[in-house]
């Protein structure tokens, strides 16, 4: 556990390093797509489907429903995720995924440092460039 914590402590010091502008773009019930194009954002959606493109890196989304998928061009972004499907791509590094109660839980993308927590998910991958700087549990 506390190696985990360790972990987190360190990609949290990652991500504040990615810039954007905090632009207090919160989105809260919502369903559908949200984009935010100067990154920093926090989305809380409880579906049945979201959706979630961060340009800038730096965001967080909290899901519930039936797919949550969220795509982070940037790095530090970070999904939490307890519908059927989960699936992060963050093209850019320090990305965490934490999944509970789902099927399926994937990070679809990612360069380096990207956390995947499966939960006991039947499906759980993480398809990282640099395989040895990921962690799967």
């Amino acid at each position: 556990m506390a190696r985990w914590m360790m972990v987190i402590g360190l990609f949290g010091s990652l991500a504040a390093g990615c810039g954007g502008s905090k632009d207090g773009c919160i989105g809260e019930n919502c369903s559908g797509g949200y984009e935010c194009a100067d990154g920093n954002c926090s989305l809380n959606c409880d579906g049945p489907d979201c959706d979630m493109s961060c340009d800038g890196g730096g965001c967080q989304m909290d899901c519930a429903g039936d797919t949550c998928t969220a795509s982070c061009d940037g790095c530090g972004c970070s999904l939490t995720c307890s519908a059927a499907s989960c699936d992060l791509s963050c093209s850019g590094n320090g990305c965490t995924e934490n999944c509970t109660g789902a099927d399926e839980c994937i990070v679809s993308d990612c360069t380096n440092s990207c956390v995947l927590g499966c939960g006991g998910a039947a499906t759980c991958e993480n398809s990282c460039g640099l395989a040895s700087a990921c962690i799967t549990n």
